[in-house]
């Protein structure tokens, strides 16, 4: 599994930038076989597929509507978008394809921020651009 972890950047959820965000996590996992034969003296792997999902954290914005338009969806069952990216810097991005969200929440805190999370599946080959 690859895993990158971004506590600066954007996200842009079908073009619309979210507010608040706290950082973002990117999972690219790869199935893989083993395919050799008993009593073998070297194992061969044979690849079988990769995934890649999308996790974000951020402080709660009610005025947020990408953060509204999340929880609607979710809540609606209307969970696919057509474009999930996630920038790390000023000009390159992980993504930009669709992707289905898997889950989104909000947490009550007491003295501090509210936070709002989200996770999402990708549906095609990641790019990074």
């Amino acid at each position: 599994m690859a895993q990158r972890h971004g506590m600066q950047g954007k996200v842009l959820i079908e073009g619309a930038s979210i507010t608040e965000l706290v950082d973002f996590t990117l999972n690219i996992n790869s199935g893989v076989a083993e395919s050799n034969k008993i009593g073998g003296t070297w194992t061969r792997s044979t690849y079988l597929s990769r995934k890649a999902s999308a996790s974000i954290s951020c402080n709660y914005d009610p005025d947020d509507t990408v953060m509204a338009a999340l929880i609607t969806g979710f809540t609606t069952g209307d969970v696919e978008f057509s474009s999930v990216a996630l920038y790390d810097n000023a000009s390159a991005y992980f993504g930009g394809q669709s992707a289905i969200l898997t889950s989104a929440s909000v947490t009550k805190s007491y003295g501090g921020y509210d936070k709002f999370t989200a996770s999402f599946d990708y549906k095609e080959t990641l790019t990074y651009a």
